[in-house]
């Protein structure tokens, strides 16, 4: 009998124990869920708010004032009515033959060839006295000026130029990667949203050797060098600038200004990203080589 009561007690211990770990799991599970949802409906949040940012940009670019638009010959105009906006619109009919550069204090940004259709580029040297000047190529880096303009920009928010598309960073309303941006956003902080942004970049887009030996040699128009983001999330892969330039759309469309960064990293010339974290705090991202903050490896020459 003791031993049958002695059962007895030992199953009801057990059945005891069964029941509370079920209870455990059960809450656990609920709160993974509930987790699981917050995070759901905290991207989705972000995504939203990503596409209303895009779109009013792009009705921004539609109704941009085109009495304000100066022509250059036959098949070049710009307008510079919403360089306050942090950018210039540039139309060209020609392929590769007619660029631009602009310059403010010591720093020149040099566009010699550009592509036929609409452009956007950027004013991203902060508040000051801009010089643009519409250039021929001739050969080589040499070009003859066609026009030559000075303006005065003045920014309400010396952020924007860093929040918007441009040449470099193309972006818009259809970019399939707007969406893979806003799921790795953290409710945490934008620091935490950069880092995961470099670091999906740095695993899911591979190194493009070809196209890097293709630049090397010379073999491929300046224009086609410049990045397709689509392009590069759509194939997985890409040339430094690329995986710069598609990190750096990301992290713009889900509201985090990002510099490309142009300079020397171990002896040779390489592209990277500065991003603003915080306010006055910026952060180095290599979605290239998946280094997240400062080094002494990087020396920075331009940023865009």
């Amino acid at each position: 009998m003791d031993a049958v009561r002695r059962g007895n007690v030992i199953t009801k211990q057990a059945a005891k124990i069964l029941f509370l770990l079920s209870f455990l799991l059960l809450i656990l599970t609920l709160s993974n869920g509930f987790v699981n949802t917050e995070a759901s409906s905290f991207s989705a949040r972000v995504k939203d708010e990503a596409y209303e940012r895009i779109l009013s940009f792009e009705n921004t670019l539609r109704d941009i004032d085109e009495t304000q638009t100066i022509e250059v010959g036959d098949s070049f105009s710009y307008n510079l009515s919403d360089a306050a906006k942090g950018y210039i619109v540039v139309r060209s009919e020609t392929e590769n033959e007619i660029g631009c550069t602009l310059d403010c204090g010591d720093v020149r940004f040099t566009y010699l060839s550009l592509p036929s259709g609409e452009t956007l580029l950027p004013v991203s040297m902060g508040s000051g006295k801009y010089t643009l000047k519409v250039v021929r190529l001739i050969a080589g880096t040499s070009y003859e000026v066609l026009d030559r303009v000075e303006f005065d920009v003045e920014f309400e928010d010396e952020m924007i130029p860093f929040l918007i598309p441009s040449y470099m960073v193309p972006y818009n309303a259809n970019s399939s990667f707007i969406h893979q941006a806003a799921k790795l956003c953290d409710s945490a902080s934008k620091e935490k949203t950069a880092e995961k942004i470099c670091k999906w970049v740095f695993s899911n887009i591979k190194y493009d050797y070809d196209k890097s030996e293709i630049i090397e040699r010379d073999e491929i128009k300046l224009s086609d060098s410049m990045p397709d983001t689509e392009k590069i999330y759509e194939e997985g892969k890409g040339i430094c600038l690329d995986k710069a330039a598609l990190a750096a759309a990301m992290l713009r469309s889900v509201g985090i200004p990002t510099q490309i960064v142009f300079g020397n990293f171990e002896g040779a010339w390489h592209a990277w990203l500065s991003t603003c974290v915080k306010e006055g705090e910026w952060l180095l991202l290599d979605p290239t080589t998946g280094q997240i903050g400062e080094a002494d490896t990087y020396i920075p020459e331009m940023k865009y």
